[in-house]
C-alpha cells in the first residue's frame, strides 16, 4: 500500500474510531421526547449540500487552493496536485455497504488494492435542512424525500445520536453525527439508517465504507476555503513525502540561497560567484570544491560539487532533464531540498556546537583579507569534508563564505572584505557579498560539511570599521638605541589609536618584541639594544572601533 492509500486508510480509521466501541443495543428502546432541540441540535442548522461535490468544497474553483494546502507537507505542488486527486478520489466513492466490502474487504488485512469512500448522500437525498429538532431531505428536485423531528437520545466519545419522534422505521430513523459543526469546523460528518449497532462498523455491513459529509450550501468563500484547510492541516500534519536522493554540483549562488534566503541570482548580483586563484594547486586541495585551470598557473572555483539533494518524487518525475542529478541508493543523513522552481531550500543537518576562542585581526594586520578571524580549539572540520560556511551576526544577517576566498585549507581561520582588497598573490578578493558585515558583530560561524553533522562557533566579534586613518615614520639608522617618529594622520576622532604591537622582521618569521625590547612615548618608538642596518621593524596601531593601522620601517 502506498503513502497516499495508506493516508486514506488512516484518515477513515480516525473517523472510525467514533463510532466503534460504543454501546447501541439499547436505542430501539430509547424514548424520545416533545421538549426542545439539544444545544449540539441547535448549533447545525441550516441547508446542507454534499461537501465532496461541486456544490461543496471540492469545487473545481479550489483546485489551486487545495493544491496549495497539500503542497505545504508534500513539497511541491505536483505532489499537492497528486495527494489532492487522491484525497479526493478516496472519498467520492459511488458504493457503499455489501458491495463495497466486497470489492475493498473489510481493513483486517489492510487495503491492497485501495478504496473510495462514499461520502455522499443516500436514500435520493440531495440536501439536508436541519431546523433545530426537525430534519427534511430533500431530493434534486427540491422535493420532500422525508421529514421528521428528533430526540438526542445519546453523546459518546464526541458523537451525538438523534432518533427519530415520529417512530418511522425507514433508513432515516437514526442520524449519527460527529462532533463537527458549520461554526468551529465549517462542516458535518454523520450516518442515518435503521439499524443503530450497524453504525458501529465502517469497513463491514450494511454501511460500510460510508460515512456522509456536508457543508452548508450558503457557506462563505472564506469559510469554504478555511474547511479546506483544515481538512489538509489535520490529515496531512504526519504525512512524510518520498523523496528520491541525489547529489548535484550546484554554484556557489545555489549553495547559499537556502541559508541566505535569497535568490540564487541576487548573490550572484552580490558577487557571489567563482573565485579566481593566482596558483593551480591550492583549490584543488578542497574535496568539494569544482575545481578548474585557469591558464597554465592560474584556476578558479565555481562551486561545490556533489552536493546532497532530496527531490519530492512526484517532481523528480515531472522533470524533463535529470542529468545534473546522479540518484545515490540511500538517503544521506544530509541534504538540500529541490525546490520546483529550480532553487534549494535550506541544509537539513544535525548541528553540533563546540567551543572556540575567536580572535579577530584587521586593516595593516590583515594580510589575505580585511579582516581574518581564528577559532582556537575548533574540532573535525577539514578540507575533505567541508562544504561552506555562514557567518550569522547579532542582528540576524547571514553571509555565505567560499573556498580560497573566505575559507582556507587551514579552516580554523576564515577572512572577508569589505572593500576591494588585492592579496599579496596580485588576486582580487571579492568582497560585494560581505561588505555590510563592517560596523556588525559576528556571533556565530557554521561549518557545512559532507555526510557529516554540521559544525558551529559562537563568538562575539565586532567587525571593526574601515578607516583611511595611516601611519608615517621618520627615517631611522641603525645603531644602539634607535629612535623612530611615529605620527597618526586622518584618524577619525573617535578611534582613540594605541600602539599595539612592535615586529622585527617580515612574514611569518616576524617576531613579535617585548616591552624589554622598546619603549613608546609622545610620539617616539625607541628601539633598545643595538640594530643593524637592513633591519626590517612593523608597529600597530589598534581601535576598538576602527580597524588596525601601521607602518613597516627598514633601517638605513
Amino acid at each position: 500500500m502506498n503513502n497516499y492509500t495508506k493516508l486514506a486508510a488512516a484518515i477513515m480509521l480516525a473517523a472510525s474510531t467514533s463510532f466503534a466501541g460504543t454501546s447501541c443495543d439499547d436505542y430501539d428502546n430509547k424514548e424520545t421526547s416533545t421538549g426542545e432541540a439539544s444545544d449540539f441540535q441547535k448549533s447545525i442548522s441550516g441547508t446542507f449540500v454534499e461537501l465532496f461535490s461541486e456544490d461543496g468544497f471540492t469545487a473545481s474553483k479550489y483546485n489551486d487552493y487545495w493544491v496549495e494546502c497539500c503542497a505545504k507537507y508534500t513539497g511541491s505542488t505536483y505532489a499537492g496536485q497528486a495527494m489532492y486527486d487522491m484525497l479526493k478520489t478516496s472519498m467520492t466513492g459511488t458504493i457503499y455497504g455489501a458491495e463495497a466490502q466486497a470489492k475493498y474487504g473489510d481493513g483486517t488485512n489492510g487495503f491492497p488494492n485501495g478504496y473510495q469512500f462514499n461520502c455522499g448522500f443516500i436514500g435520493g437525498v440531495a440536501k439536508f435542512v436541519i431546523d433545530g429538532k426537525k430534519i427534511t431531505g430533500l431530493d434534486a428536485n427540491s422535493k420532500v424525500v422525508f421529514s421528521h423531528e428528533y430526540t438526542q437520545i445519546d453523546e459518546k466519545n464526541g458523537c451525538y445520536y438523534l432518533k427519530s419522534d415520529d417512530g418511522n422505521e425507514d433508513q432515516f430513523k437514526y442520524f449519527f453525527f460527529m462532533g463537527d459543526t458549520p461554526a468551529e469546523t465549517y462542516h458535518l460528518e454523520f450516518r442515518y439508517g435503521n439499524d443503530s449497532v450497524a453504525f458501529r462498523d465502517f469497513f463491514s455491513g450494511q454501511y460500510a465504507y460510508w460515512l456522509a459529509s456536508a457543508m452548508l450550501e450558503d457557506e462563505t468563500e472564506a469559510n469554504r476555503k478555511a474547511c479546506i484547510k483544515l481538512f489538509c492541516d489535520e490529515n496531512l500534519a504526519d504525512y512524510v513525502p518520498t523523496y528520491v536522493y541525489a547529489t548535484t554540483d550546484m554554484t556557489w549562488a545555489e549553495f547559499y540561497a537556502g541559508e541566505l534566503d535569497k535568490t540564487a541570482t541576487s548573490l550572484e548580483e552580490q558577487g557571489l560567484d567563482a573565485v579566481t586563484s593566482a596558483t593551480n594547486v591550492k583549490g584543488a586541495r578542497f574535496s568539494n570544491a569544482i575545481f578548474e585551470l585557469d591558464g597554465e598557473t592560474a584556476s578558479k572555483i565555481a562551486g561545490v560539487k556533489a552536493v546532497n539533494v532530496a527531490i519530492e518524487a512526484n517532481l523528480y518525475n515531472a522533470l524533463s532533464d535529470k542529468s545534473r542529478f546522479t540518484v545515490l541508493a540511500d538517503a544521506p543523513t544530509d541534504y538540500k531540498v529541490y525546490n520546483e522552481d529550480g532553487s534549494f531550500g535550506k541544509w537539513n543537518s544535525t548541528v553540533a556546537t563546540q567551543t572556540a576562542t575567536a580572535t579577530l585581526t584587521s586593516g595593516f594586520d590583515a594580510k589575505w583579507g580585511n579582516y581574518v578571524i581564528s577559532l582556537d580549539g575548533l574540532q573535525d572540520v577539514t578540507t575533505a569534508n567541508l562544504q561552506g560556511a555562514v557567518l550569522t551576526t547579532t542582528d540576524g544577517s547571514k553571509y555565505g563564505l567560499q573556498f580560497l576566498n573566505n575559507l582556507w585549507l587551514k579552516p580554523a581561520e576564515f577572512t572577508f572584505c569589505v572593500a576591494e582588497f588585492t592579496e599579496p598573490h596580485g588576486c582580487a578578493r571579492a568582497y560585494k557579498h560581505t561588505a555590510d558585515l563592517e560596523g556588525k558583530t559576528i556571533s556565530n560561524i557554521t561549518y557545512i560539511l559532507k555526510d557529516t553533522v554540521n559544525v558551529s562557533a559562537d563568538m562575539n566579534i565586532y567587525v571593526k570599521k574601515q578607516t583611511s586613518a595611516t601611519v608615517t615614520t621618520s627615517a631611522a639608522t641603525a645603531g644602539d638605541n634607535v629612535e623612530i617618529s611615529l605620527a597618526i594622520e586622518n584618524a577619525p576622532e573617535d578611534a582613540a589609536f594605541a600602539l599595539s604591537t612592535v615586529k622585527k622582521g617580515s612574514g611569518k618569521g616576524a617576531t613579535t618584541l617585548t616591552a624589554d625590547d622598546y619603549s613608546y612615548a609622545n610620539g617616539k618608538l625607541t628601539l633598545k639594544g643595538s640594530t643593524t642596518s637592513g633591519d626590517i621593524y612593523t608597529v600597530s596601531f589598534a581601535s576598538d572601533k576602527y580597524v588596525n593601522i601601521g607602518a613597516t620601517i627598514t633601517l638605513q
